[in-house]
C-alpha cells in the first residue's frame, strides 16, 4: 500500500513539473511573435511535409523531458528521420555472415531529444540498395500510418515506427539494448551513459534543461509482404471454439484463440521463387537495359521481337546483346524491387527503361488477396 501511495505522489510531482515546463516553454514561444515563430518553425522543419504548431512543438519537447508519447510520433518527421538516419549508417554493402536480415543501429541526438535507431534490411534487397530516397516512396495510410511503399511498383518499401509509442528514460535503456541483443560498443555516443543529454536553448533566457527520455525507432526495409507481416498495429480478433470440416471429410475441434486480423489488400503473388533480374549490355559493355521476370524472360532480348523497340533496333542493326543475370531464385516482389533499385542506381546512364522505348502495362490483374496470416 505504501509503494502505491509513494508512486502516486511521485506521479503527481512529475505531472506538476511537466505542466510547469510546458507553461514556461509556451510563454517563451509566445514572446517571439507569431511571424517570427512561424518562420522559425518552418525553417526547423523545412525537410518535412508538415510544420508542427507551437502547441505540438511543446508536446514534442515535453515528451523528451518527462516521457510519454514519443516526439517522433508527435512530430511530422518520422519518415524523414528514418530515411536520413538510415542513409547515415548504410554504406550500400551487406555485412558479412548475414543470413536473412542485415541489422544496423545508431544513436542520434538533436534539439528535440535522443533516438536509438534500429534498421533491419531484407538480405535480398540489401545487396542492391545504395540509399533510400524519400521522394520515390508513397505513404500507405489505408494500410498503416507507418508504412511507405515504392510509388511505382509497390513491391518494397519501409516501415518506420517507435517501439511502444513512448519515450524511455535513459537509466532504463540497458533493458532496451538487452531486448534488441545489441552490444553497447556498436554505438560510439550514448548520452544516457555519458550524462550529456541534449537540451534546447532557443534564447539566452531559456533552456529546456536535459532531455533525458529516449525514443527507440524501428525501421524495416523489405519487400511488401515482409512489411505487411510486421505492421505494429495489426489488430487481433477472437476466434470462438468451433468444428472445422476437413477436405478428407473428417472433422476436428478448434479451440478458441486470438488471431491477427488478415490484411485484405491486394499484393503481388509471390509464392514461387522462379524470377530473375537481369541487365543487358551493348558491345561496348555499357548497361542499356535492366529487366525482371521469370527465368525465360531474358530470351526476348535477342529475339528481334522484344517489347522494347530500342533493343530490337540494336539487335537488327548491330547484333546480339550481352545478358547478365544479376539475381535469381526470387519471388515476384523481390525481382520487381531489385529491378527498381538497380534502375535507380544506374539512373545516370542512358537506360532504355523509359516510356519512349517500351509500353507500360497495367499490372492490376496480377494482384491477389493474400492468404490469411496467423
Amino acid at each position: 500500500m505504501g509503494n502505491v501511495m509513494a508512486k502516486n505522489v511521485s506521479d503527481q510531482i512529475k505531472d506538476r513539473k511537466r505542466k510547469k515546463f510546458e507553461k514556461e516553454l509556451t510563454s517563451e514561444l509566445s514572446n517571439w511573435g507569431s511571424t517570427n515563430l512561424r518562420t522559425t518553425l518552418e525553417a526547423s522543419f523545412s525537410a518535412t511535409d508538415k510544420t508542427p504548431t507551437a502547441n505540438e512543438l511543446v508536446k514534442m519537447l515535453s515528451s523528451s523531458k518527462f516521457g510519454g508519447e514519443s516526439f517522433l510520433l508527435q512530430a511530422p518527421i518520422l519518415f524523414h528521420h528514418a530515411v536520413s538516419q538510415f542513409n547515415v549508417v548504410w554504406n550500400g554493402e551487406l555485412k558479412e555472415n548475414v543470413k536473412h536480415w542485415d541489422f544496423r543501429v545508431n544513436c542520434s541526438t538533436g534539439w528535440l531529444g535522443t533516438a536509438l535507431n534500429c534498421f533491419y534490411v531484407e538480405k535480398s534487397l540489401a545487396k542492391h540498395l545504395k540509399q533510400l530516397d524519400l521522394s520515390t516512396l508513397k505513404p500507405m495510410p489505408e494500410l498503416s500510418p507507418y508504412l511507405l511503399l515504392d510509388a511505382e511498383t509497390q513491391s518494397y518499401g519501409l516501415l518506420a515506427y517507435v517501439a511502444n509509442k513512448a519515450s524511455i528514460h535513459g537509466s532504463l535503456m540497458d533493458g532496451v539494448f538487452d531486448f534488441l541483443n545489441i552490444e553497447h560498443w556498436e554505438i560510439a555516443e550514448m548520452p544516457w551513459e555519458t550524462g550529456h543529454y541534449p537540451e534546447w536553448r532557443p534564447s539566452a533566457n531559456y533552456s529546456t534543461g536535459p532531455l533525458e527520455y529516449v525514443s527507440t525507432m524501428i525501421c524495416i526495409v523489405a519487400t511488401t509482404e515482409e512489411l505487411l507481416e510486421r505492421l505494429p498495429e495489426r489488430d487481433r480478433h477472437s476466434v470462438s471454439e468451433h468444428i472445422r470440416n476437413l477436405k478428407s471429410g473428417k472433422q476436428t475441434k478448434v479451440r478458441g484463440h486470438d488471431k491477427r486480423t488478415p490484411i485484405r489488400t491486394p499484393i503481388r503473388k509471390t509464392g514461387l521463387t522462379d524470377h530473375v533480374v537481369y541487365i543487358v549490355k551493348d558491345k561496348e559493355n555499357l548497361v542499356r537495359y535492366i529487366g525482371e521476370g521469370k527465368r525465360d524472360r531474358p530470351r526476348h532480348v535477342n529475339s528481334g521481337a522484344s517489347h522494347n523497340w530500342k533493343i530490337n533496333e540494336y539487335f537488327f542493326k548491330v547484333g546480339p546483346m550481352k545478358i547478365e543475370i544479376v539475381a535469381d531464385g526470387l519471388t515476384k516482389s523481390e525481382s520487381l524491387a531489385i529491378e527498381k533499385l538497380l534502375i535507380q542506381n544506374n539512373s545516370h546512364l542512358d537506360l532504355w527503361n523509359v516510356k519512349e522505348y517500351e509500353p507500360f502495362f497495367d499490372d492490376q490483374s496480377k494482384f491477389i488477396t493474400p492468404k490469411k496470416l496467423s
